[in-house]
């Protein structure tokens, strides 16, 4: 193999890490927001039902 499709061959590899690790920071980055969106959901859910609560006394 010559120097130049080695120097190519590992462009490529390192071009490809960057890519896998970009995909990672995202998907993590959407499970944190999954997450945080969840809470929020369960804490007005837990609003309303305690409004409602107060509401019926």
């Amino acid at each position: 193999m010559s120097l130049k499709a080695l120097t190519d061959l590992s462009s490529i590899r390192h071009i490809d890490r960057d890519a896998q690790r970009r995909l990672e920071d995202a998907r993590q980055r959407h499970r944190e927001y999954d997450s945080k969106i969840e809470k929020q959901v369960a804490n007005k859910a837990v609003g309303h039902e305690l409004l409602a609560k107060t509401c019926s006394l």
